[in-house]
């Protein structure tokens, strides 16, 4: 759900086609939307009344969605955000809202609800679903004082939001129904919170001015109140920084206000070190990877990788002991390098000299000419049985996926995805096809687990644009699609998933991260000429996320009535216990891509397209662009917030649990377009803090909820932790049970610790625990000790318990000081910044214990040719005109600011590092090691541009017409990276705006150069060739191009053009006829009519031209074609 924003009344009165423009009929055949009940008197009860005929609404997609838009926008938002300003205020405002002089509401007054709690929060619900009556209708005057009632309660209101999610519109334009959610969250000084969800019936009308509500009667609402300290953002103070320049992150903005950017890369938790901490690895791939050490002091410190270029960074990396040596491997989701029909995963190992890479340990099968694969997911697991691990490959896609006719609804030119058995000595065979893995979806995201409860570890394989597939295991790694589990019954938009047992009940849940979308469940409505089953395939989409429960007869989807569906475009998921009461709640991130400035939204047009393509699927026939040429700026599911469905304890005062979305309250809800996430107990306090990956860069959240007691399990199996992957855990504690397993990855592209935490709430005595080991042995530990980490190790009775290692205290900056750029210019007393001349900043906070040797470690950090800003805060006044003033500023000693900034406390003093751009980096409490602070400001050196976004931003450019500008953003990229294709394709067609024919055919010759398998390279050429009359050339060139890519039509058809101008008119007829078999357009078939009637085959030549007009009845080629053929097969039986 999107923020209100205050609405810019005077569009009111916009015509309401003006939002979208023309779009195409589509009749209405399903009813979905029931019309709101009749409202009686006010004072009388609510009766029903007969819903409204189906042709009293208007059944264009454009006409209603340009209303709907217009209602959503200047009234429910306009709404949400006049009730948020009266309801915060201190002053005595009225809630000047204009309703419909007739309206009637129906909100039940805020002591009515059913109440229930649980440790850390208090939920309250309305709804005539839960028995209750939701009380008489209201005029205008008195709704206005009940709603205002339930929002002042909230205290100060700072997130707005009301979405249309369901809408009907008269057909005379000047009435509608829907149903709309208005969601507010507010607090007080007191630490209090709530989150107020309420969901009406709405009628609407429209008035001189604009449109008015009519009516609006609640369905249902939840009020969730808590009083505790919210998750802090401790990224800047810990160094949690993935160090990308400000170049490089307004490259990637411009890229995203165009809509132009997607996954973006990878989350890996891991002890780096073996130091009983956690470190983390941010990978973007072919872009940059950055590596987090945990100091153990405080925070991170980027650290080198094996990496050499930034070809070689993945989008996702796997760090993991494949060949039992008790080293990690690092095994990277990106390809190293192509051969003739091969490709190469990138696989580095720990060796006596440091990291070496193993060239050829993963190489997998891969056509000729077949490039750019996106690689997402790496899965580590024991396919076969053997005792060791394989690895299975998500692949998305390639640089021929996503041609002009793949579809939304299901899609089949994705990618490959592979199966490495692992032979030991890190040697790896890809097996997919001998061992039934096959398929080529786009693939987001892969689990391993015993999904059959049959003893091995199958695979869920989660799917973008199609249904998900399950592959079941015979137990010696032959797979089979297994249809009788339930996972593939929808299509769906497959983004995540998680798998746990949130109750402790014994029953398994896969949550699977997908999209929600009001703009799709109004417009899905509208379908035109589809089954009900696409309609329900159509629904799944747009519905959101899934809760796959296990059952005695396979998996059902459960999230609707769970309550955990609605999360908008969603990413990465995982089930955790952040409060430790013993119950798994939710995490998940949300948002694709947001403009900079502005709100409109690109949703409206991608259903369009959707439904389009859904009729287009059940009638068997490609796709096409409906919203080619349309122009609009905006975000595509922009500034959507990440949710947190919190698991309430005890029994509800209903049958079964429904979680409650509590993002706002927990401070988790926030809208940064994010994309893997990962619970990680970075600072060793024992509760469970969040490490995110974003769009706006890596985050890092602390965990403030008041303790509670937990255990820790780690599990090592008879060959070491890599067989203990599968393993399922049960813990019981008094009476109550929890359950987990061991994994490594999950969520989206994230690798998790394979530790195993347990919340237990008030449970402060011992636990039994029961591990059922992969291969069938079960083991149980009577009596285990809690409140830190315990070692289980298959075949062992010992369970002994170790202290985490947690970090000092005071570790984090309490005070209360601005830390960023205004900081670093008001510490100088707002005279001069301290910093702005393109320099890293280092601030030396507090006082000294050795006066002749204040800080020594300036002097070293001031040597080199470009040293940082060096200024010193003192905490004492005997060190005024110290010759330290030849390295650092020396600013008056000032306690009360230094106090304001490091805390109070014994150890007030600490340093502070800046970017360039004056953004805090990293905070040290007390002094730093000098190879940490040196290691902070190596990561802050000058950063070149990332090709890869330097090249979507000169085709972005080029699409503009900016021909200028986009050779200087190629000239950029050639020379940062000579020897990528795309850098030289795009500097050509640069060349060619400009008519530079000559210096274009050169830098295609570089690429070949660089890749003579560039299919691209070789089609451009030809066309160049061809026209400078040199035939035998461009025919050489075109058919290495139709070997390389068979699957493109353009290629083929250029060959038979050039084919039949060489005068090969028997090639012409084949290459025409490949191309015909890759395209509806009738071009092809008019070529191969012309060169078939040249040979004398007149009945072939006939048949090509009606296919011809059968494609396109304007073709005036074909019809004239058609005519002479028949002449002379008229001629030729005369």
């Amino acid at each position: 759900m999107k923020e209100a924003h205050a609405p810019d009344l005077s569009a009111l009165d916009l015509p309401i086609r003006t939002a979208y423009g023309s779009m195409r009929m589509l009749r209405l055949r399903h009813l979905l939307l029931v019309p709101l009940v009749a409202l009686p008197a006010c004072g009388d009860e609510r009766s029903s009344a007969p819903p409204i005929p189906l042709a009293d609404y208007v059944l264009d997609v454009a006409v209603s969605e340009a209303a709907a838009s217009d209602i959503e926008r200047h009234v429910l938002q306009a709404l949400a955000h006049e009730l948020a300003r009266v309801a915060s205020t201190t002053e005595d405002d009225a809630f000047e809202f204009a309703l419909a002089e007739s309206f009637r509401g129906v909100l039940p007054e805020l002591e009515d609800g059913a109440i229930w709690a649980d440790d850390h929060a208090t939920i309250r619900e309305f709804g005539a679903g839960l028995g209750q009556g939701l009380g008489p209708a209201l005029d205008d005057d008195d709704f206005r004082e009940r709603l205002l009632e339930h929002a002042s309660s909230l205290g100060s209101i700072e997130r707005k939001a009301f979405e249309l999610d369901r809408f009907r519109l008269s057909t005379d334009g000047l009435s509608a129904t829907g149903r709309g959610e208005l969601l507010l969250g507010g607090g007080f000084m007191t630490g209090e919170r709530t989150t107020w969800t309420a969901v009406f019936g709405l009628e609407f009308v429209r008035g001189d001015s604009g449109w008015l509500l009519a009516a609006a009667v609640l369905e249902r609402a939840t009020r969730l109140t808590t009083v505790l300290e919210p998750f802090r953002d401790v990224t800047a103070l810990t160094g949690f920084n993935d160090y990308t320049s400000e170049e490089n992150r307004e490259l990637l903005q411009r890229l995203v206000d165009v809509r132009r950017t997607q996954a973006m890369g990878g989350l890996t938790v891991v002890d780096w070190n073996r130091d009983g901490l956690p470190d983390v690895l941010a990978t973007r791939g072919g872009q940059t990877a950055t590596l987090l050490l945990n100091d153990a002091r405080g925070g991170f410190v980027p650290t080198p990788l094996p990496f050499r270029h930034p070809r070689e960074c993945p989008a996702m990396a796997i760090v993991v002991d494949l060949d039992g040596d008790g080293h990690d491997e690092i095994v990277g989701s990106w390809p190293q390098g192509y051969d003739a029909d091969t490709a190469t995963l990138g696989l580095w190992t720990r060796s006596g000299k440091g990291w070496e890479t193993r060239h050829s340990a993963l190489t997998f099968p891969n056509p000729r000419g077949l490039r750019r694969l996106a690689i997402q997911t790496v899965v580590p697991f024991d396919a076969d049985d053997d005792g060791d691990l394989d690895l299975f490959v998500a692949v998305y896609g390639n640089h021929l996926s996503r041609s002009k006719h793949y579809n939304t609804v299901e899609a089949h030119d994705g990618g490959d995805n592979h199966l490495f058995l692992n032979d030991g000595n890190l040697k790896f065979r890809e097996v997919s096809l001998e061992r039934g893995i096959h398929g080529t979806q786009y693939t987001y995201v892969a689990l391993a687990f015993d999904f059959d409860g049959d003893g091995d570890l199958d695979l869920f394989e989660g799917n973008d644009f199609g249904p998900n597939v399950m592959w079941s295991n015979d137990g010696e790694g032959h797979f089979t699609a297994d249809t009788a589990l339930g996972f593939d019954v929808e299509r769906g938009y497959t983004m995540g998933a998680t798998l746990g047992d949130p109750d402790g009940e014994g029953v398994w849940s896969l949550y699977v991260s997908n999209m929600s979308s009001e703009q799709g469940a109004r417009m899905i409505e509208l379908a035109d000429d589809v089954s009900q089953d696409m309609v329900r395939s159509l629904e799944h989409i747009a519905s959101g996320n899934a809760l796959h429960v296990q059952g005695p007869n396979g998996w059902t989807n459960e999230a609707q009535v769970s309550g955990c569906a609605e999360a908008e475009w969603a990413w990465g998921c995982a089930f955790w216990d952040p409060d430790n009461d013993g119950d798994r709640d939710l995490i998940v991130t949300n948002g694709f891509t947001s403009h900079r400035t502005v709100d409109d939204d690109w949703q409206t047009y991608y259903w369009r397209q959707v439904l389009e393509d859904a009729q287009l699927l059940e009638a068997g026939k490609p796709t096409h662009n409906v919203n080619a040429g349309q122009r609009f700026e905006g975000s595509f599911n922009g500034y959507e917030r990440d949710r947190l469905f919190l698991n309430p304890d005890g029994d509800a005062p209903r049958a079964g649990r429904r979680f409650v979305e509590a993002g706002w309250n927990f401070g988790l809800d926030a809208a940064h377009d994010g994309r893997a996430v990962a619970p990680i107990d970075f600072d060793g306090d024992g509760d469970l803090d969040l490490a995110l990956w974003t769009l706006q860069g890596l985050r890092l959240l602390e965990n403030r909820l008041p303790e509670q007691h937990f255990v820790r399990l780690g599990l090592r199996g008879t060959n070491g932790h890599a067989s203990a992957l599968g393993a399922t855990v049960e813990v019981r504690a008094g009476t109550r049970t929890q359950r987990d397993h061991v994994k490594w990855v999950e969520g989206f592209q994230t690798q998790v610790l394979a530790d195993l935490h347990f919340g237990l709430g008030q449970h402060a005595g011992p636990i039994d625990i029961t591990v059922h080991w992969p291969g069938g042995r079960t083991q149980t530990w009577d009596a285990v000790p809690t409140g830190g980490f315990v070692e289980l190790v298959e075949g062992e009775l010992d369970a002994r318990l170790s202290a985490l290692k947690r970090w000092p205290q005071r570790s984090l900056r309490t005070g209360q000081a601005p830390l960023g750029s205004q900081m670093v210019t008001s510490l100088n007393g707002g005279r001069a910044p301290l910093a702005g001349t393109g320099k890293p900043t280092v601030v030396r906070v507090g006082g000294t214990n050795n006066p002749k040797h204040p800080w020594p470690q300036a002097r070293v950090l001031n040597r080199g040719d470009d040293p940082p800003h060096l200024v010193w805060l003192p905490g004492r006044t005997d060190l005024a005109g110290h010759d330290l003033d030849r390295v650092a500023r020396i600013l008056a000693p000032d306690m009360d600011l230094i106090e304001s900034l490091m805390g109070t406390g014994t150890r007030s003093d600490g340093v502070l590092v800046f970017d360039r751009d004056r953004n805090l980096v990293r905070m040290f409490v007390g002094a730093p090691r000098l190879k940490d602070l040196q290691a902070v400001l190596q990561a802050l050196e000058q950063e070149e541009p990332f090709v890869d976004l330097l090249v979507e931003d000169g085709r972005t450019l080029l699409t503009q017409g900016r021909f200028r500008e986009a050779g200087a953003v190629f000239q950029r990229a050639v020379a940062i990276d000579p020897e990528r294709t795309d850098v030289w394709d795009g500097l050509a067609q640069h060349h060619l705006a400009f008519g530079r024919t000559v210096r274009a055919r050169e830098a295609w010759e570089q690429a070949l150069a660089f890749d003579p398998d560039y299919a691209l390279g070789h089609f451009n050429l030809g066309i160049h060739a061809q026209g400078r009359g040199q035939l035998p050339e461009a025919r050489a060139h075109l058919e290495e191009a139709v070997d390389l890519a068979p699957e493109d039509e353009r290629m083929w058809l250029a060959l038979a053009e050039i084919a039949a101008q060489d005068g090969d008119l028997e090639r012409t007829v084949e290459a025409a006829e490949q191309a015909s078999q890759l395209t509806t357009d009738a071009a092809p078939r008019i070529l191969q009519g012309k060169a078939l009637g040249q040979l004398r085959r007149l009945t072939e030549a006939q048949a090509a031209f009606e296919d011809a007009l059968a494609r396109d009845p304007d073709a005036s080629e074909a019809r004239s074609g058609l005519r002479k053929v028949q002449e002379l097969l008229q001629k030729a039986g005369d």
